[in-house]
């Protein structure tokens, strides 16, 4: 998602990379088969465990060529030229850093508590909500990874050891945007000027997650197997 439109469609946030994508696989508990060993005296069965899975920790360089190679397979599905877009890898305080410029770039604090209280008052947040703060949990929560269209950067935050199926679709979604960015210029598409007609505004930064959605769900079908998909959604 282009990170200048964070702030204004967090109600939407990663229900195409993250939300849609995010939900943690199941943890499926190990059961004893029939003659794996004979019950122990407080009922349980008794037998060979399986050894851990060992967690392998990618260097920052390991991310950026698996990054590198989702983003050489999008182009030909968005149908679009390839877009020169350089890519860091950052932890967790850095990326919170980017969001809070974001955050407060999109509103002022008097915009901010504006739109809590007429969230409030229309039921869909609890009296006192402090909205550039929930909005900012919220990113540092739960982004994978993002494109910043004013550096023109794609950035991947580390927040742990692996870099799985929901990293590699989250990117897949990120660099679509940097395509779509190149070949439309996202400041044109979704200006920030109209702050009269909300429903347009929507529509429009729809059209661009909706575009970056299907290439995603393409992307997904083509490069992830069956059981990878289950695992993400």
């Amino acid at each position: 998602m282009p990170t200048r439109q964070i702030s204004r469609t967090t109600a939407i946030l990663f229900a195409i990379g993250l939300a849609a994508f995010g939900c943690a696989a199941p943890t499926v508990e190990p059961t004893a088969s029939a003659g794996a060993g004979d019950p122990s005296p407080s009922g349980q069965a008794t037998g060979p465990t399986a050894e851990p899975t060992p967690v392998v920790t990618l260097s920052p360089a390991q991310i950026e060529a698996q990054v590198e190679t989702i983003e050489a397979s999008v182009p030909a599905l968005r149908q679009l030229e390839p877009a020169s877009v350089p890519n860091r890898v950052v932890d967790e305080a850095a990326a919170r850093l980017d969001f809070e410029r974001v955050i407060d770039e999109a509103a002022t604090a008097e915009e901010y508590a504006a739109a809590a209280r007429l969230g409030e008052r229309l039921g869909f947040f609890p009296a006192g909500t402090d909205l550039r703060q929930t909005q900012l949990d919220l990113l540092g929560d739960q982004v994978l990874g993002y494109y910043d269209e004013e550096a023109d950067t794609m950035a991947v935050v580390q927040r742990g050891a692996d870099f799985g199926p929901l990293e590699r679709v989250t990117i897949a979604h990120e660099y679509t945007h940097a395509l779509q960015d190149q070949a439309f210029d996202l400041e044109k598409v979704t200006p920030d000027d109209d702050v009269d007609n909300s429903d347009q505004d929507l529509a429009r930064v729809a059209m661009v997650e909706g575009d970056a959605s299907l290439v995603t769900q393409q992307w997904t079908l083509d490069n992830l197997t069956f059981e990878q998909i289950l695992a993400i959604t």
